[in-house]
């Protein structure tokens, strides 16, 4: 196993480093958002908001 140091305190990346960075983390994130929600997590929700909205209205008159 690799043995990763810790930062040194006040240790900063260079402007250029820390933009090439931010430039791939955006492009690896728009990549995700652009995908669609699987239709068994929208399944899975909708269940979810209909258990939720039963239970809220037993709880109102106990």
């Amino acid at each position: 196993m690799q043995n990763i140091q810790e930062p040194k305190p006040g240790a900063e990346l260079d402007s250029e480093l820390q933009a090439h960075i931010g430039r791939h983390l955006k492009a690896a994130y728009e990549d995700i958002l652009d995908q669609s929600v699987p239709d068994r997590f929208i399944d899975l929700l909708k269940a979810l908001e209909a258990k939720e909205s039963g239970q809220s209205g037993s709880k109102g008159g106990a």
